[in-house]
C-alpha cells in the first residue's frame, strides 16, 4: 500500500532526540519517497558528529535504526516511539511473577528484524526466548518471526486439578509436579496441562487435560493402563472414570488348556477400585480369572486369583502366586504350542501388518478340532487366527498392536480387520517402490504421490531419492548435509548409509506414511529388552546394526514406533558386552554416551548433570508394557525399589548370604558400573528388632571415597535417607529412579514433661522445603582423643550453602510475637550484635565482618597503654 507523503519537518517515528547506547542523538532532517520515510539524527556531542538513519514505512508504527555508533555499530528499531536494540539479551537473578508463579532467575534473548509475509507486506518481527526458573517451576517461552509462539511449564508445585492425591487400583498416588504447554500458530491454538503423581515402587499416574480429561497409569505389574476421556474435571473419587480394555492377559498366558480344550484370551478389564478380570473362551466354554490387584500383586502376597468357568455346568478354582491352577475335578494349565507350522496360512510364516512383520510363533489344536495360529512382533503385538479343522481356510482374527485391539476375519488368504489395515504374507506383494516414508536423523521423508521414487520432508523441504531395482540406492540431504547408500528392496528395522564425507554413518528407518516404523520379527539380542520406557516414552527394538557414533561396534537400536509417541531419539545398546550405550537426539544433533547394565537393565550417563532424561528400563510391549526382567524387594522388608547414591540410581538386585537375613540375606542394590576395578554395591541389613535400625554399606570403586573403601550409615525409616560416614547422603528412590520425598506430618506437637536424655550423638530436625528426605538442621556431639587428652565438641550444621544463625529473646514475658534480636551470624559470615532494646527491628551495635570493614556504634575502650595490643612475640610494645 502506498501512503500520501508525510510532513518531513518533524520526525515521524520518535521524539526529536533519541538515547542510543548512552549517547543522545538529535533529529536533523527527513526525506521520503513513495514508500519509505527516512529520519536522520546526529550526535552533536561527538567530535565526528556521527549520524543514524531511521527508516520506516509511511504510516507504520515501527522503523529500523542503523548507524556507526560510538562503541559498536548501531542496529536497532523504534516501535511505538520507543527505541530498542535488535539483539537483546538478559541473564540474572531477581523476582518475576508470571501467571501467579514467582521465579528467581531469568534468561532472555530476542532478535528483531524486518520480515515479509510473502504477500509483499513488511512487518517488524522477532525471534527469541524468555525463560524463567525458580523453586516453583521452570517456564520456557519461545517464538518465531512469523508470529508462532510456544510455551512450556515444568516442575509446578501445585496440581492444576487441585487434587493432592488420587487412589487408583487400590494404590494411593501423591502429587509430584505439574507441567503445561501452549502453542499458538497460524493453524490455530493448542494448550493443555498434566499433573504427575507418584506411587510406591515406581508407579506413576498422569492426569492429562487436552480438550478432555483422561488418566494414564503405569504399574510395574499391570503395565500401562489408560482411562476413557471425560469432559469434566475428575474429582478425588474419580467418579465416572472408566478404563480402556486391556491389550494382553495379566494373570496367565493368552492360551489355556481346560481339560485339554483350547481357550483363547478374549478381553481384560479393570475397575478404579482395582478389580482385574481376564476373560477366555473356546470349545463352548467361558472362563474368567479375577483378583484385586492391590492384594494379588503385593510383594510376598499369598492371595490367589479366583477362576470361574461355565461349560454346561459351573466350576471354580484358584490361580496361585506360583502360576499353578487348582480346579476340583478339572485340569487347567497354560497352553504350549503343539504345532510348528501354521494351520491357516500354509507355508507363509511371516505376515506384514501395516508395515510391521509378524512371525509365526506356534499353532494350537485341541481334541475337538479347535485351532489357533499365533503370529507375533516382539516389539508391538500379536495376531491370532482361530477356527476349526472343518474350515481350515477360514477363521476369526484378533490383532493386538501398540495397545490397540482389532478384530476381523481370515478367508482364503485374505484378511479383513477393523481399521482396514493392510495384512498380507511377506513376499506376495511386489516392492515396486520404496516404503511410504523414511525417518532420517529425526525427520520424516514422505513419498511423492506422482513420482514414487522421490521423498521430501513436509516442512523443511529436504529430499531423498531411490534408484535401482535389485537393490535400492538412496541419496538425500538434510540440515546436516548429504547422505546416501544402499538398502534392501524390502527394508525393515534399520539400515545405515554414509554422510557426504563418508566419515560417519547415518541411520535410516523405513516407515509408513503416518510415521509408524517398519519393524522386523526378530527378538533383540540376548539380555536386551524388547522395549524400554523413558519418561513415559516407549522406545522399541528396531534392529541391530553398526553403532552410528562408533562405526566399530554393533548395537541394538531402540526408537519410537507409534505416531502418538514419535520422538527424534535413538538409544543404542552395544552388543559386544562392553555395556556402552549411546543416546542420540537428532533434533539437536547431540549424542550422550553412558553405560547399560544387563543385570539391572538400566541406562545411565557417565555424568549425572548431562541432559539425558534418565533412567531407562526394560518393558514388554506384549504385556501392556509391564516391567521386563526386573525384580522388586519384598514388601515385607519395607525397602525401596532403588537408592540414589551420589545422584545415581542404584537398583535392587536381590539378596546375599549375609548373617542379617532379609529373605535369606542382606538386601543388595547395584549401580551401573562394574569392571575389574569392582562393582558398585549397596547392602542393607535386616531391621534390628530392638532399635529398628538398618545399616547401609556402600562400596563405590568408581566415584566413592577411598576408591572402594566401604562407607556406612543408618537408614532413617521416616525420611527414607541416610547420612553416610563420609558426609554424603543416600536417598530412597522409586522404581523409576525418582527420589522419595516423604509426606511429613508438620501439625503434631510432642511435649516431654521431664528431662530428655538423648544417648545418640546426632540430633536432626526440620526439612528442606524442596526435599523432605533431607534434614534442615543437625547437632552433633563428638568426643575425640588426641595426644593423650579428650576434647568434647558440639557441631551445628544447616543444610543450605546460604545459612544464617539468629539468637533472640521475647519482647515481653511469655510472648512469641515480635522477638527481639540479640545476635545474628548472617549468610555472608558477618556477626551482628544488637543493643538491649524492646524493638523488633533494632540496628546492630557491633558489626564484625571478616571479609571487609567492621563497625562499632559506641566508643571502643583500649588498654591503658594507649593502644590495642599487637601480636608481638618479644620486646616492648611501641
Amino acid at each position: 500500500m502506498t501512503y500520501s507523503f508525510a510532513d518531513t519537518s518533524t520526525p515521524m517515528f520518535g521524539d526529536s532526540t533519541l538515547s542510543i547506547q548512552g549517547d543522545t542523538y538529535t533529529w536533523s532532517s527527513a526525506t521520503e519517497d513513495s514508500t519509505w520515510h527516512y529520519d536522520t539524527y546526529t550526535d552533536n556531542a561527538n567530535a565526528n558528529s556521527q549520524t543514524v538513519t531511521v527508516k520506516g514505512l509511511l504510516g507504520a508504527s515501527w522503523a529500523m535504526v542503523s548507524g556507526p555508533g560510538t562503541a559498536t555499530t548501531i542496529s536497532g528499531h523504534i516501535q511505538n516511539g520507543v527505541y530498542g536494540e535488535n539483539h537483546q539479551t538478559f541473564s540474572g537473578d531477581g523476582s518475576w511473577v508470571v501467571s501467579a508463579v514467582t521465579y528467581t532467575h531469568r534468561e532472555m534473548l530476542v532478535d528483531y528484524s524486518m520480515q515479509d509475509n510473502g504477500l509483499g507486506d513488511l512487518y517488524l518481527g522477532s525471534v527469541g526466548y524468555d525463560n524463567y526458573t525458580g523453586a516453583n517451576g521452570t517456564l520456557n517461552n519461545w517464538w518465531y518471526a512469523n508470529g508462532d509462539s510456544h510455551s512450556t511449564f515444568t516442575g509446578g508445585t501445585t496440581p492444576f486439578s487441585q487434587q493432592p492425591s488420587l487412589t487408583v487400583f487400590g494404590t494411593t498416588y501423591q502429587f509430584n509436579d505439574s507441567t503445561s504447554y501452549s502453542d499458538n500458530t497460524s493453524d490455530g491454538s493448542d494448550s493443555g496441562w498434566t499433573d504427575n503423581y507418584h506411587g510406591p515402587n515406581g508407579r506413576t499416574l498422569q492426569l492429562v487435560h487436552h480438550n478432555t480429561y483422561f488418566l494414564q497409569v503405569w504399574d510395574p505389574f499391570l503395565g500401562t493402563v489408560g482411562s476413557n476421556a471425560v469432559t469434566a474435571m475428575p474429582n478425588a473419587s474419580l467418579t465416572g472414570i472408566t478404563w480402556r480394555a486391556r491389550s494382553a492377559p495379566t494373570f496367565a498366558k493368552p492360551q489355556l488348556w481346560l481339560d485339554e480344550k483350547l481357550l483363547n484370551w478374549q478381553s481384560g478389564s479393570i475397575t478404579t477400585a482395582g478389580l482385574l478380570t481376564d476373560t477366555y473362551s473356546g470349545a463352548g466354554i467361558t472362563l474368567t480369572i479375577q483378583a484385586q490387584v492391590s492384594d494379588y500383586f503385593a510383594a510376598g502376597s499369598t492371595t490367589t486369583a479366583i477362576v470361574t468357568f461355565t461349560s454346561g455346568a459351573t466350576g471354580s478354582g484358584t490361580l496361585a502366586q506360583n502360576q499353578v491352577f487348582s480346579l476340583s475335578g478339572h485340569t487347567l494349565r497354560n497352553a504350549e504350542p503343539n504345532h510348528s507350522s501354521p494351520w491357516f496360512t500354509g507355508t507363509n510364516t511371516i505376515l506384514k501388518v501395516a508395515g510391521v512383520n509378524f512371525a509365526f510363533k506356534g499353532g494350537f489344536q485341541d481334541s475337538l478340532g479347535n485351532r489357533t495360529d499365533v503370529f507375533a512382533s516382539p516389539q508391538t503385538g500379536t495376531l491370532s487366527i482361530s477356527g476349526t479343522t472343518a474350515t481350515s481356510s477360514v477363521g476369526t482374527v484378533k490383532l493386538v498392536q501398540n495397545g490397540t485391539i482389532r478384530s476381523g476375519t481370515y478367508s482364503n488368504g485374505q484378511f479383513t480387520v477393523t481399521g482396514n489395515l493392510l495384512i498380507y504374507p511377506l513376499g506376495t506383494q511386489p516392492s515396486v517402490y520404496g516404503p511410504p516414508a523414511f525417518w532420517v536423523r529425526g525427520e520424516l521423508y514422505l513419498r511423492n504421490a506422482t513420482t514414487p521414487t522421490n521423498y521430501a520432508t513436509a516442512s523443511s523441504g529436504h529430499s531423498l531419492t531411490l534408484t535401482g531395482t535389485d537393490a535400492w540406492i538412496l541419496a538425500g540431504t538434510d540440515a546436516t548435509g548429504d547422505f546416501g547408500g544402499t538398502c534392501s528392496t524390502d527394508p525393515v528395522g534399520i539400515f545405515l548409509v554414509q554422510d557426504a564425507l563418508g566419515a560417519t554413518t547415518v541411520p535410516v528407518i523405513p516407515a509408513n506414511a503416518d510415521g509408524t516404523v517398519f519393524l522386523d520379527w526378530s527378538a533383540p539380542p540376548s539380555g536386551m529388552p524388547p522395549a524400554v520406557i523413558e519418561n513415559n516414552h516407549i522406545l522399541v527394538y528396531l534392529g541391530t546394526a553398526t553403532e552410528d557414533t562408533s562405526n566399530t561396534a554393533s548395537a541394538a537400536y531402540y526408537g519410537s514406533a507409534t505416531v502418538s509417541d514419535q520422538t527424534p531419539w535413538l538409544l543404542k545398546l552395544r552388543t559386544d558386552g562392553s555395556g556402552v550405550a549411546t543416546f542420540t537426539d537428532y533434533s539437536t544433533g547431540t549424542s550422550t554416551t553412558g553405560s547399560y547394565s544387563t543385570q539391572t537393565h538400566l541406562f545411565q550417563t557417565a555424568n549425572a548433570a548431562s541432559d539425558f532424561p534418565m533412567p531407562v528400563y526394560g518393558v514388554d510391549p506384549n504385556a501392556n508394557n509391564a516391567v521386563w526382567s526386573q525384580i522388586l524387594p519384598p514388601s515385607t522388608t519395607g525397602l525401596p525399589a532403588t537408592f540414589l547414591v551420589n545422584g545415581k540410581v542404584w537398583r535392587y538386585s536381590g539378596t546375599d548370604s549375609g548373617a542379617n537375613a532379609v529373605s535369606g540375606g542382606n538386601a543388595v542394590y547395584q549401580g551401573y558400573y562394574s569392571s575389574s576395578v569392582g562393582t558398585q554395591t549397596l547392602t542393607v541389613s535386616a531391621e534390628d528388632p530392638e532399635t529398628h535400625r538398618r545399616t547401609l554399606t556402600v562400596i563405590d570403586p568408581f566415584t566413592g571415597s577411598g576408591s572402594g573403601t566401604p562407607i556406612h550409615g543408618t537408614l532413617n525409616n521416616v525420611r527414607g535417607s541416610a547420612r553416610m560416614s563420609d558426609g554424603s547422603e543416600v536417598y530412597s528412590g522409586s522404581f523409576s529412579g525418582k527420589q522419595f520425598n516423604p509426606q511429613l506430618n508438620n501439625t503434631g506437637l510432642l511435649s516431654v514433661p521431664s528431662d530428655l536424655d538423648v544417648i545418640g550423638n546426632v540430633i536432626t530436625f526440620g526439612s528442606l522445603s524442596d526435599s523432605s528426605a533431607t534434614a534442615g538442621a543437625t547437632l552433633q556431639y563428638e568426643d575425640t582423643s588426641f595426644s593423650g587428652s579428650i576434647t568434647a565438641s558440639l557441631y551445628s550444621l544447616l543444610a543450605r550453602s546460604q545459612a544464617r544463625w539468629q539468637w533472640s529473646h521475647a519482647s515481653s514475658d511469655g510472648s512469641w510475637k515480635n522477638p527481639v534480636p540479640v545476635m545474628q551470624l548472617d549468610a555472608g559470615h558477618t556477626l551482628n550484635l544488637y543493643p538491649a532494646s524492646t524493638s523488633a527491628t533494632p540496628s546492630p551495635g557491633v558489626v564484625l565482618n571478616p571479609a571487609g570493614a567492621s563497625s562499632f556504634r559506641g566508643p571502643v575502650r583500649v588498654l591503658p597503654a594507649g593502644d590495642l595490643p599487637m601480636d608481638f612475640t618479644s620486646g616492648p610494645q611501641p
